[in-house]
């Protein structure tokens, strides 16, 4: 009995050292992201026609091409 509580002792132990290995390299890969993440915002700010374009990109895409189709729907619903 005294070595079956040894051994689910270790056990516990490992699966305890795994999870906590496994929260720092969350932990780790959450910090890394946010570092990429400052760095890319960094360089958008820097660069003045990027952010332009990048404002166009977003724009032309959740507005003026969703209205050019309904405008085309239209023009063919009425044609």
């Amino acid at each position: 009995v005294g070595a079956l509580n040894v051994s689910t002792s270790n056990n516990d132990e490992e699966h305890s050292m795994g999870a906590t290995g496994l929260r720092e390299s969350m932990r780790r890969r959450r910090s890394s992201l946010s570092q990429l993440s400052i760095r890319v915002m960094h360089a958008i700010k820097k660069r003045k026609p990027t952010l332009r374009m990048h404002f166009w990109f977003c724009i032309s895409r959740l507005i003026v091409t969703p209205a050019i189709v309904c405008l085309l729907i239209i023009a063919g619903d009425c044609g």
